[in-house]
């Protein structure tokens, strides 16, 4: 399926003329109008007409709806939806949810603002709300969640297979106690599917899941860093440690290092997302990169098509990468 990008290549425009024109908006000659309509055709990117002719009337707004606006992962990851949506040529509206998070808030969204279509990273709105709000002229993009309804689309990464990579690289180092941090187990999509590739590298080198530590860290640096100061001073802290995320690694990092606790000679330690602090700090940490540009702009190629009536793949997932540092200790 073309996408916008594609027509502005051939075209010989800016992705955002394609977009004003594809929704007859801005001023554009005639002759540039002309070039972009032929160029669509010829890559075969087809509008239904009812669609488009209401798009006329809709703002060239896209809404995202995030957890919380704080953390180097999510404001990157909104940072890099934003430039592909301004890229698109529609402006980004972005929305904070509390836990417990209610029908009224999609309601709220969807009744003031009224963007064109929405991104939601936020794991505290419910499936039932999104397929409830969702339609042909209101389509819904998920980051990191799978749900299935008629006009709703996923952006995945392969948490399964990211997590097995990085503790099958701790288990090929020699490392056979393997303890694991994660968030919310029951709240969060991918904690679930991390602790499943967890689990099963460790099933597949013969080592029981069950006899593992496991433990939570709230998805943050403070949950991480009170989490190891307590397995700490209970001698509790297993010689392996896989988290969930690189705040929460980054958390027992330092405390380890306060406690006099070597790493990685002590203690190894693989985290998930490879946010920028993750190579700065000391030791630099082992971890799992997130293509994080590339989901931006799927997620946001994939929300514009849907807008204009195409169908688009309904769930896309991407490949992370171990990107191998200092934190981890080959026996």
């Amino acid at each position: 399926m073309a996408t916008l990008k594609d027509i502005a290549v051939k075209a010989g425009v800016s992705i955002a003329t394609v977009s004003y024109v594809l929704n007859n908006k801005g001023k554009i000659s005639r002759e540039t109008q002309e070039k972009v309509i032929k160029a669509a055709r010829e890559l075969g990117y087809q509008i239904d007409i009812k669609t488009r002719l209401h798009q006329y009337k809709k703002p060239n707004i896209i809404g995202v709806v995030t957890s919380n606006f704080g953390g180097p992962f999510f404001s990157r990851l909104l940072k890099s939806i934003e430039k592909s949506a301004n890229d698109n040529g529609y402006h980004l509206i972005a929305y904070s949810t509390n836990i417990g998070s209610t029908d009224y808030f999609i309601k709220h969204v969807f009744n003031t603002h009224r963007p064109s279509g929405l991104i939601v990273m936020a794991y505290n709105v419910t499936d039932e709300i999104l397929i409830k709000y969702s339609s042909q002229d209101f389509p819904i993009v998920t980051i990191d969640r799978e749900i299935e309804g008629p006009h709703l689309y996923s952006v995945i990464i392969d948490n399964f297979q990211g997590a097995y990579d990085a503790v099958k690289y701790l288990i090929d180092c020699g490392h056979r106690e393997i303890g694991f941090m994660g968030g919310a187990y029951n709240m969060v999509y991918e904690t679930q599917l991390r602790y499943k590739g967890y689990c099963d590298a460790l099933k597949d080198a013969g080592i029981d899941p069950e006899k593992q530590l496991y433990c939570q860290g709230a998805h943050t640096e403070k949950g991480g860093y009170t989490t190891a100061k307590m397995l700490l001073t209970q001698r509790k802290m297993p010689p392996a440690m896989f988290c969930t995320n690189d705040e929460m690694a980054i958390g027992v990092i330092k405390a380890c290092t306060e406690a006099g606790v070597r790493i990685p000679d002590d203690v190894s330690i693989v985290g998930f997302d490879d946010i920028e602090s993750a190579k700065n700090i000391k030791p630099s940490l082992t971890t799992i990169r997130q293509p994080m540009e590339e989901l931006a702009e799927t997620a946001v190629q994939t929300l514009v098509m849907a807008m204009h009536g195409n169908s688009p793949i309904k769930h896309i997932k991407l490949p992370t990468k171990l990107i191998i540092r200092e934190s981890v200790k080959c026996l």
